[in-house]
């Protein structure tokens, strides 16, 4: 399986500790081009990780990032826990098979229903793809069917044609 860092999904989520709302969490870069994040608050505005906001959590819960991180209170605040050690944790490699590529601008949430449009529209040209397969090979059937039919009718025929020409040659002697 392949790996994937946490920093790099888009089910990375924060949630607003006063509302318990989950919203985006926008990544950056740093001055040496690495990776960290933020959090994109209401109206858009990026607003301190430590004002009112909850350690990044994985919405879609493939992965306790919680448990990853030093205990701490409600908000991490005055816990201790530095937005190092959370980077350190967001940026570790593990497998997960609930990896969807972060794509900005767009929430967890919406991220969880392109995936969910994806995982449907590949099922509906499976179904498609079947539904071709099947038709053809009913097409192929009939083909058969009709073909053994017109044996049939030929086979039929010349064997009314053999008797009428027999009964006719026999009535006129």
């Amino acid at each position: 399986m392949t790996t994937h860092r946490c920093i790099d999904c888009g089910f990375l989520a924060t949630r607003k500790l006063d509302t318990r709302q989950l919203e985006e969490v926008e990544r950056e870069y740093d001055n040496t081009r690495h990776q960290t994040y933020t959090v994109i608050g209401e109206q858009g505005r990026i607003e301190d990780f430590t004002l009112g906001y909850g350690a990044p959590v994985c919405f879609v819960g493939q992965v306790n990032l919680h448990a990853e991180y030093p205990k701490y209170p409600k908000n991490f605040l005055n816990a201790g826990i530095s937005e190092s050690q959370i980077n350190l944790a967001l940026k570790l490699d593990r497998e997960c098979d609930a990896f969807t590529k972060w794509k900005q601008g767009f929430t967890p949430k919406e991220h969880r229903e392109m995936m969910d449009r994806e995982w449907m529209q590949k099922h509906q040209d499976e179904r498609e793809e079947a539904d071709r397969k099947w038709r053809s090979k009913q097409e192929h059937y009939l083909v058969k069917i009709a073909g053994l039919y017109a044996i049939v009718a030929a086979v039929v025929g010349a064997g009314i044609g053999v008797v009428i020409t027999w009964l006719v040659t026999r009535g006129g002697h």
